[in-house]
């Protein structure tokens, strides 16, 4: 995946499918600025992601911990790529 694979959060593309758990609580937490708080407050990743998880199944979005990383390793790439693009 290149630079130009991203939209402009720096994440995938949705796909013309069903969005996935991952991408339905991104939309969800981007609406939620209460959320966006509650999340940024985690004191690491490990429990960035518990929480993720949780707050995810909460609100019928069944992201499992591995797929919560791949998606933070995913923006990091991606947050990378429009900084050496530059």
């Amino acid at each position: 995946m290149t630079a130009r694979d991203l939209d402009q959060r720096g994440a995938p593309p949705a796909s013309a499918a069903t969005p996935s758990a991952i991408e339905t609580f991104r939309d969800i937490v981007f609406a939620d600025a209460a959320l966006q708080a509650e999340l940024r407050r985690a004191p690491d990743r490990a429990s960035f992601v518990a929480l993720v998880q949780q707050r995810a199944r909460e609100r019928g979005c069944a992201a499992e911990p591995a797929a919560i990383e791949a998606a933070l390793d995913a923006a990091a790439r991606a947050w990378m790529l429009r900084w050496i693009a530059q």
